[in-house]
């Protein structure tokens, strides 16, 4: 294997980890490091601005994002990482609460054939996960649900513990938008009962925060009472977690 290319698997294997942990901020100077060195593999740079983000460079990463799209999407629709790239976008996208470039992406991402974002040894999770996010953000608020439960169901049957438990948390952020009644008030607990035992067993610092958040919010929703500001943000996931973003 050429060295660009063993760099860059061994890269795709931090990002995948650090990702689902909610920690991707720790990889920014590897990251820049990359991009500096290899400037033409666009797939890192969406992650390098999801770093930025999760370190508190607004700023820097919507530049990233914009560039990003100013480029085209070209390299979401065919090359060697098209699964990866079009993932870290639409991760970026819901980070950023880009509305705008919501729709468009979240079309892009309904139409890939298979159910997990895979690109050589690197997984990103299932599409589902992302498309629960970008159509959430996109105020799809049924499909975003559905799509969650879908990417539940996925990570149960791969036994990606972190994906569901991401998922789970999603959902119930999703669900707190509506009416809950006393069994769905139960059913969301039992929900996050179950996703903070393994975002404990695997340190997954997003999910865990995301919990906190909805345990807050989760009794004052029986009735119908609208979520706060805090239960919005909480609804924001992606590939990440591939990112942080608002989750």
């Amino acid at each position: 294997m050429q060295l660009p290319n063993a760099a860059g698997v061994h890269l795709g294997q931090q990002v995948m980890w650090h990702a689902v942990q909610g920690r991707l901020a720790e990889l920014l100077p590897s990251l820049n490091d990359f991009v500096e060195r290899h400037p033409r593999i666009l797939v890192w740079r969406s992650f390098r601005a999801l770093a930025r983000l999760a370190q508190g460079d607004a700023i820097g990463a919507r530049a990233e994002f914009q560039t990003l799209i100013a480029a085209g999407f070209t390299p979401a629709k065919r090359g060697v990482n098209l699964r990866s790239y079009l993932a870290g976008l639409g991760a970026l996208c819901v980070g950023l609460r880009d509305r705008e470039h919501a729709q468009r992406l979240y079309e892009m991402v309904t139409r890939r054939p298979e159910p997990w974002a895979v690109d050589g040894c690197m997984t990103l999770g299932p599409w589902a996960l992302l498309m629960g996010s970008l159509a959430r953000l996109c105020g799809r608020r049924a499909e975003a649900a559905a799509h969650f439960e879908e990417a539940i169901v996925l990570g149960r049957r791969m036994r990606a513990r972190p994906v569901v438990a991401q998922a789970q948390s999603l959902l119930v952020a999703v669900q707190l938008g509506g009416d809950l009644d006393a069994a769905a008030r139960a059913r969301a607990s039992e929900a996050l009962a179950e996703a903070e035992q393994t975002a404990r067993e695997l340190d997954l610092v997003d999910v865990l925060a995301r919990i906190a958040r909805l345990r807050a919010e989760l009794p004052a929703a029986v009735g119908g009472r609208e979520p706060t500001c805090c239960a919005a943000r909480a609804t924001s996931g992606s590939c990440a977690s591939v990112a942080r973003r608002c989750g």
